[in-house]
């Protein structure tokens, strides 16, 4: 399998809010990304892949480390548009 070129992208919301694993997978196949990382179990110490990955967070990172960010709402509602890369 060929690995993604596309940019990472950070989904964040609240506990609560929906990023169960299911959602993720579609996220994964809209974006056209290879990987799920749920960010409170990441080493704290390694930085974010810059392709390839789903990145599902309770808060929204810093925009000085992460550009490509949704909020599960946003992400929810790109799931309803013909798939295609959202930056």
């Amino acid at each position: 399998m060929s690995k993604s070129q596309h940019k990472s992208i950070v989904v964040f919301g609240p506990q609560g809010s929906g990023k169960s694993e299911t959602l993720c997978i579609q996220l994964c196949k809209h974006f056209q990304l290879d990987k799920v990382i749920y960010l409170h179990a990441y080493p704290a110490d390694r930085p974010l892949p810059s392709t390839g990955a789903l990145v599902i967070s309770d808060f929204a990172p810093p925009t000085e480390q992460v550009r490509r960010q949704l909020h599960i709402d946003t992400a929810r509602k790109l799931l309803n548009r013909p798939a295609r890369y959202p930056f």
